[in-house]
């Protein structure tokens, strides 16, 4: 627990996704000149010296390499990348590919498909102005007190609506707060029924799943790799355990049985509506096939994706402004009118 913490807080904080993105830009530059990977996180740690964490980090590189650990093994015991991040790497260097899979990584820096990054991110000005509202208005209740009378005020929906923001405003974010860790949790363990109760939060999760899982398959494919290659590679990359890690062993499980690729992967890695595209694109499961299956499947689940993720964005701008005229509307009568009677 204290690990996930450590690494959640350095990679959304100390180092967050730009710098992972210039880190593996630079790294991959050297790499495509022909620099070994263990001098080119020596020359990154010594000579660049674009922020103090970089260097850290490319140091821890460097000396992992030396003691003949790896260069990703000492990268992934900074707890500065994301553990996904760390298992592609680790696969990638093993299968001499280093380079691509900094490619791909950095691309992925640039577009984060998610919640915070395409809903919350860019209503972050409408949702401040809300911020800036609601506390606003919980101080409306001192001022009114200070002009009329309690009598008078009882019937004044300004100062009753900020006494009820004051009232239940922290129960609300506390519970919000929890609803918000439940999710989190929940989209990493849960499984069968009670899963349902994560509503549009899964299926967000579950399309970055796919996006991840068919972009790094057609790659082992691209390499000749097999489907129980694929899956063993997508286990360790992404993890064991948890949500993915169990869908990986029941599909490994179903396709030592006899079930096809795509059925044993539908629900789990893929959506169901993905798998069945996926298997019109590879008719009669010829290898050869799958790389583009995987990259079409990839692109359309992305527009999906997007598609979903922009109506959010637009409901939640659109709730945010209709809150903020709520209190407009609400709060500037109300405190108009106690101050004409008190005048």
């Amino acid at each position: 627990m204290w690990r996930s913490l450590t690494t959640w807080w350095r990679c959304a904080f100390e180092f967050p996704r730009e710098q992972r993105g210039l880190f593996y830009r630079i790294l991959r530059a050297q790499l495509g000149a022909g620099v070994a990977p263990a001098t080119a996180c020596e020359t990154l740690a010594e000579r660049v010296r674009v922020s103090k964490r970089m260097s850290l980090v490319a140091a821890a590189g460097a000396r992992a390499a030396r003691d003949g650990r790896g260069v990703v093994e000492g990268l992934g015991g900074t707890l500065c990348f994301p553990a996904e991040d760390v298992g592609v790497l680790r696969i990638a260097e093993r299968a001499a590919a280093l380079e691509q899979a900094l490619a791909d990584l950095e691309n992925a820096q640039a577009e984060r498909l998610g919640i915070a990054s395409q809903v919350l991110g860019p209503n972050s000005y409408f949702l401040a102005m809300l911020g800036v509202a609601v506390f606003g208005g919980s101080q409306v209740a001192d001022l009114l007190s200070v002009v009329g009378d309690q009598a008078a005020l009882a019937a004044n929906e300004a100062y009753m609506l900020s006494v009820g923001i004051r009232t239940y405003g922290p129960p609300f974010g506390i519970v919000v707060g929890a609803a918000a860790a439940l999710v989190a949790f929940g989209r990493l363990r849960w499984q069968g029924r009670v899963r349902r109760l994560l509503w549009a939060f899964d299926g967000v999760y579950r399309a970055q799943t796919g996006i991840r899982f068919a972009d790094f398959a057609a790659r082992l494919y691209d390499r000749g790799a097999s489907h129980p290659a694929v899956l063993d590679a997508v286990q360790e990359a992404f993890g064991r355990g948890g949500f993915l890690g169990r869908g990986v062993d029941r599909a490994r499980r179903d396709l030592a049985a006899g079930m096809a690729f795509e059925d044993a992967v539908a629900g789990r890695l893929l959506t169901r509506e993905l798998a069945e595209i996926l298997k019109g694109l590879v008719p009669g499961g010829d290898m050869r096939l799958y790389p583009a299956g995987m990259r079409a499947v990839a692109a359309m689940q992305r527009a999906l994706l997007r598609r979903q993720l922009g109506v959010g964005r637009t409901a939640v701008r659109t709730a945010a402004l209709a809150a903020v005229g709520m209190f407009v509307a609400v709060m500037a009568p109300g405190i108009y009118s106690a101050f004409s009677v008190a005048i």
